[in-house]
């Protein structure tokens, strides 16, 4: 396990106007765990959005589905942040950059060139980000490589779109996730 800790400082004020103390703590066993709690140490209410950016490597994009999100309604980015209602497993052919709202439950990557699924559980978040950046954004991303999109997806717990959560004066919020394979 590793845990990090970090405050807001006089200096952060100019970027995020609240006072708050966050720590992050990740074990590795049988299974991933993070878990972010952030504490409004201030003296006013502030909303809180916030994402596990765990990305994914995968040898074949092609041949990767993730389940869990039929039937949710998602804000498409990719789409001047349009709602649109989700059906079936996602797949990518094109750009995927997508809030999934109302989401609670577990996200699987199935990842059919290896033969594995990769189940994403999570606490503290009713939304999931699921991201590929597609050939066209990838060129534009300085840290992947012209093909990287090939290899690698996101799928984030999150709070986001309209799962804001808004802390109290020493109140906390907790965002988890657990990574296993399946």
């Amino acid at each position: 396990s590793v845990m990090l800790t970090t405050a807001t400082t006089d200096a952060d004020r100019a970027l995020w106007p609240s006072a708050a103390g966050v720590t992050l703590v990740a074990s590795a066993g049988a299974a991933l765990e993070v878990a972010l709690t952030t504490c409004n140490t201030g003296a006013s209410p502030f909303p809180l959005t916030q994402a596990l950016h765990t990305y994914f490597a995968v040898p074949d994009i092609d041949r990767v589905r993730v389940e869990g999100f039929d039937g949710l309604d998602y804000l498409d980015k990719v789409d001047a942040n349009a709602r649109k209602r989700w059906s079936g497993p996602i797949r990518f052919a094109g750009e995927v950059d997508r809030i999934y709202l109302g989401h609670a439950g577990a996200a699987t990557i199935v990842d059919e060139a290896l033969g594995r699924s990769i189940v994403v559980e999570k606490s503290g978040s009713r939304s999931s980000v699921v991201w590929n950046p597609w050939i066209e954004r990838c060129r534009q991303l300085a840290d992947m490589g012209p093909d990287g999109y090939r290899g690698m997806l996101c799928v984030e717990t999150a709070n986001a779109g309209d799962d804001v959560v808004v802390l109290a004066p020493g109140a906390s919020h907790t965002l988890a996730a657990r990574i296993h394979l399946r």
